[in-house]
């Protein structure tokens, strides 16, 4: 029986982070709810922030530093920050710190494997280090069960979008699919693209993210004319699409809004809404979770056109606020939603296409209503995170 895990993230919240960081802490949470040992453990950019150690609700978090780390930098998005990365990665600065801390990286994580008799580890395939090296660098072995878990490395995104990416990096994420005890994956999707690109041969198990389904969100009206995107405003995600369609829904229904959440510059997407549709479009920056959530339920409809997904953590917190989602239909898509039943599905290359869902759910508030309703229902029946943390505990043990 399987008594203790450790996870390694280089992301944990709070600080900067993205999907892995806030599934590994739903998970990690809920794993010491049911009665597990947890520890988290990352190798952490340059100018992070956090402290090195801290308890999370009973998980005991780590963040161990790069040697040439420094007080002065006191965040990674701070100027300073920024030259002495950008200055340390062209002269070959960054790759050696990378390559010289490692091995003490390393030997410390062995040291709390044997201290805490941490029974199993398990390692994201999107590993931030990877991207500052010049060269293939040896991977650990620890003497511990290994589970690399897919929630979409750095290959994987960069066949997604059709970028380029070093074969160094290639290199190295297929050596930890092999090196590892087992692998799993977020989503059947992201398992059949490792599979593809890697030509990896052994099965891959699907363990879903989960999510507290139980948002506790204040009760707040619906404005049945308002629309709402929340996530990075990068490519990836669809914002640039869905800015063009915007135009046509303002047109079909000119006294609809459209609430744009998340980090990124807004000027590009500005630049695609005509002089009349950019005037309903309000652009709301980050906002903690809790006004993200209350904002989600207060809208009529979600929007994630997104060009990839591992898994799509937001739709399923959206469909956890009551509110109609519209996701893409490729990807991790069809394995969130049922199209016309649980949510809708758009191709995110289909600007009409994204505009017409959008336009079909605010005239249609009835069908609105039933699609939150049974997106309600999927998400608490599928994506409980108490139920996601118990089908980990058994594949664990299946593997010790």
């Amino acid at each position: 029986m399987v008594k203790s895990v450790l996870f390694l993230c280089d992301e944990y919240p709070p600080g900067p982070h993205g999907g892995i960081g806030t599934a590994v802490q739903f998970l990690a949470r809920e794993l010491v709810k049911q009665g597990l040992k947890v520890y988290v453990a990352g190798i952490y950019t340059w100018g992070y922030s956090q402290e090195n150690y801290y308890n999370d609700m009973g998980v005991e978090v780590y963040r161990y530093r790069y040697a040439l780390d420094a007080k002065i930098f006191k965040s990674p998005f701070a100027l300073i920050t920024k030259i002495w990365v950008k200055i340390a990665k062209l002269s070959g600065l960054l790759a050696y710190d990378v390559k010289r801390t490692l091995p003490k990286y390393y030997s410390f994580l062995d040291n709390l494997i044997k201290e805490h008799n941490i029974d199993i580890i398990e390692i994201p395939d999107y590993q931030d280090w990877m991207r500052f090296c010049n060269g293939v660098l040896p991977l650990h072995k620890f003497k511990i069960p290994t589970v690399v878990k897919l929630h979409g490395s750095q290959y994987f995104f960069a066949s997604d979008t059709k970028q380029e990416i070093s074969p160094n990096i290639i290199q190295m994420e297929h050596e930890q699919l092999l090196g590892a005890s087992a692998v799993v994956a977020v989503s059947n999707y992201v398992g059949n693209r490792i599979t593809q690109l890697h030509n990896y041969a052994k099965p891959i198990k699907v363990l879903h993210n989960g999510i507290e389904v139980n948002l506790r969100i204040p009760n707040v009206p619906k404005d049945k004319l308002r629309v709402i995107f929340a996530g990075s405003l990068v490519f990836k995600k669809g914002i640039f699409q869905l800015a063009k369609a915007w135009n046509k829904v303002h047109e079909l229904m000119p006294h609809a809004t459209l609430w744009v959440i998340g980090k990124g510059k807004i000027e590009p997407i500005k630049a695609l809404l005509d002089k009349n549709a950019i005037n309903t479009v309000l652009f709301k920056g980050h906002l903690d979770r809790l006004d993200l959530f209350s904002a989600i339920a207060g809208s009529q409809a979600a929007i994630f056109p997104s060009y990839s997904e591992t898994f799509g953590l937001a739709p399923v917190e959206a469909m956890c606020c009551g509110t109609a989602v519209i996701f893409t239909k490729f990807s991790s898509g069809p394995e969130i939603i049922e199209d016309n039943v649980s949510g809708l599905l758009v191709d995110q290359t289909n600007c009409d296409e994204i505009a017409d869902k959008i336009v079909f759910l605010l005239q249609n508030p009835e069908i609105c209503k039933s699609l939150a309703q049974k997106g309600l229902e999927r998400a608490n029946r599928k994506f409980d995170i108490s139920i996601i943390a118990k089908q980990h505990i058994e594949y664990y043990n299946s593997l010790c």
